[in-house]
């Protein structure tokens, strides 16, 4: 009983329930704070408003692309709630195919240049159709693609409700009023809306997730080898300082290279994930396990294990926010976290590949991430002339042989 009295009595008992509180709040913020209640705000949508407008004998010209245009790009819903979009008008469909296929925009609702026309004719025996098309870029978010296809389903729905009434009120005042069935038919939906999904997710893809799978298990693979070769660095002489910083660069482009394809080996090969190319995806995944590897062994250069418990923090916070569109995230989120995470652009390179078929012109995510690595080979490099024989080096090399 008295060692039971003992054990209790120790402050460190005590303080374990402190840690363990600070642990859960730190890791709940890390993982909740950005993702557990998204709001959507500005996301790009392209509209292409190529109607021509049309004439109504004796009523003079109308132009329901017009008309819609306003609607659609309101700066509120119908419901009186902020608009989630920011609206870009164009003149082509092919503009907004193109832009489409930058990931400059979520969706393209196209207005056909016959669209006034198909309206005008609701007042003739024979209606046609009015039809809008809506293209959703499915590849460049699956979350933002079904928030989309159900927002734009909604808009459409109010604005049928509208131009309804306005046919209604043209037709009666045309001479003889009277609502045929084919025009009563149109009339029940005077837009017809056709859904397109450019650049799809494919079924084997962990719901459109796999860019931030394979960037995961880049960052873990990477992070491992960082520790196990600041560790092997560590149980040298001081005095080989340059010799095992070159010889951890090389280890880490062989870890990097083994890990790569383990991974695909892995997602891929076992666990059936799909990957359209996987040459050009295995090259991406070598060069970000690389520059992951080399911003790890910077820090653990410089501040030795203390920079474990960063680097996983890094991982708790920057993992979560990479499966919703910057859109989604809280405006802090987005400005002192996504803005400059190194898994964003990993990500992004692999979802060029992976949904848009870039090849290995990925732009930017790559540039970034060549970068990124090469200032963190810097680092390295320059933790050499730190200061302290007696001490472990920058590289994590340990006691000077007395």
């Amino acid at each position: 009983m008295s060692g039971m009295k003992s054990f209790f009595a120790q402050k460190i008992v005590g303080l374990g329930l402190v840690v363990m509180i600070a642990v859960i709040a730190l890791l709940g913020w890390a993982i909740l704070g950005s993702t557990v209640n998204p709001v959507p705000k500005n996301m790009p949508i392209a509209l292409v408003a190529a109607d021509k407008g049309a004439e109504i004998p004796g009523r003079g010209k109308v132009n329901i692309g017009d008309t819609l245009r306003e609607k659609l790009t309101a700066a509120q819903t119908p419901t009186g709630e902020p608009s989630p979009f920011e609206w870009t008008v164009l003149d082509d469909e092919r503009e907004a195919s193109d832009g489409l296929d930058r990931q400059q925009y979520y969706a393209a609702i196209v207005l056909p240049e016959n669209l006034s026309t198909a309206f005008v004719s609701f007042m003739s025996p024979n209606p046609q159709a009015a039809g809008v098309k809506v293209l959703i870029n499915q590849g460049k978010s699956g979350v933002a693609a079904s928030m989309v296809t159900q927002a734009v389903g909604k808009m459409i729905e109010g604005i049928n409700n509208q131009l309804r009434e306005q046919a209604l009120g043209q037709i009666q005042q045309a001479p003889g009023s009277g609502v045929s069935f084919a025009q009563a038919k149109a009339l029940a939906a005077p837009l017809t809306v056709s859904f397109e999904v450019v650049h799809p997710i494919m079924p084997n893809t962990a719901n459109g997730n796999t860019p931030v799978v394979l960037t995961q298990l880049a960052w873990m693979a990477a992070l491992a080898a960082s520790a196990l070769l600041y560790a092997a660095g560590s149980k040298l002489r001081a005095a080989r300082r340059w010799t095992v910083v070159c010889s951890q660069l090389a280890a880490g482009a062989v870890y990097a290279a083994v890990a790569a394809g383990a991974e695909l080996l892995l997602a891929g090969g076992l666990f059936g994930l799909d990957i359209p190319d996987w040459t050009n995806t295995y090259l991406f995944l070598l060069l970000a396990v690389f520059c992951f590897f080399l911003l790890q062994s910077a820090i653990l250069a410089w501040i030795g294990l203390k920079g474990m418990p960063v680097l996983v923090l890094l991982f708790f916070f920057g993992l979560p926010i990479l499966s919703l569109p910057p859109e989604f995230l809280p405006a802090t989120t987005r400005d002192w976290l996504y803005s400059w995470i190194p898994f964003r652009f990993s990500v992004e390179g692999l979802r060029d590949l992976i949904y848009f078929r870039q090849g290995l012109n990925v732009g930017s995510p790559a540039a970034v991430l060549g970068w990124i690595g090469a200032v963190s080979a810097v680092l390295m490099a320059a933790s050499v002339a730190k200061r302290g024989d007696g001490a472990r080096g920058a590289t994590g090399i340990g006691r000077t042989a007395g």
